[in-house]
């Protein structure tokens, strides 16, 4: 399949207005989509600044993404929004999660290289060597059904442990790690 085709039909399906506000908040949304954060109860306020603050972070993780981002500098770039985002709002997120009260890994990274992604398909940055990783996409490598979990992932080095299947995957058949992901995506 094209390439460029299959970035067409994504951004059809997920952001028909090319918007980068539609992006950022896609982003976000599937970053807690089905792994908690807030606290419950939240005021309404305060999830807004949240939400503002975070669009503002992963702008400027955007712009870095208009140079080659090599791995171990996008570990670093997850490791330090999820500090970052820690550090300012802690107190606003879940107490009780058995992953973790806190923003996460997991919580990071699916932002980030969702906008990512976004931006790729919108052909305002070059391919990037990462794309989403979540339990969908781990279904459809050597993880399978034993190790698909995604959600609780808190640590840079779980990431990377978990990202191996992604990248044994697109190997297997040849292709870039955003082009496997983004042919696989488009056909689930």
């Amino acid at each position: 399949m094209n390439v460029e085709v299959c970035k067409t039909e994504f951004l059809k399906k997920y952001n028909p207005t090319n918007s980068i506000e539609v992006a950022l908040s896609n982003a976000v949304k599937a970053a807690v989509q089905h792994n908690v954060l807030y606290t419950k109860d939240l005021a309404i306020p305060i999830r807004k600044e949240i939400r503002s603050y975070w669009f503002d972070c992963l702008r400027k993780i955007g712009l870095k993404f208009e140079n080659e981002v090599a791995i171990s500098e996008y570990e670093l770039i997850v490791s330090e929004l999820k500090k970052e985002m820690n550090n300012k709002f802690g107190a606003y997120f879940q107490s009780n999660s058995r992953d973790g009260s806190e923003f996460r890994i997991s919580h990071a990274q699916k932002s980030i290289s969702i906008y990512i992604k976004y931006l790729w398909c919108l052909n305002l940055i070059q391919e990037p060597k990462i794309c989403p990783v979540d339990r969908i996409i781990l279904s459809y490598t050597s993880a399978k059904s034993k190790d698909i979990s995604w959600g609780y992932v808190n640590d840079i080095i779980e990431h990377r442990r978990k990202f191996k299947y992604i990248i044994e995957s697109s190997a297997l058949v040849n292709l870039s790690i955003a082009k496997w992901e983004l042919f696989l995506f488009n056909k689930v």
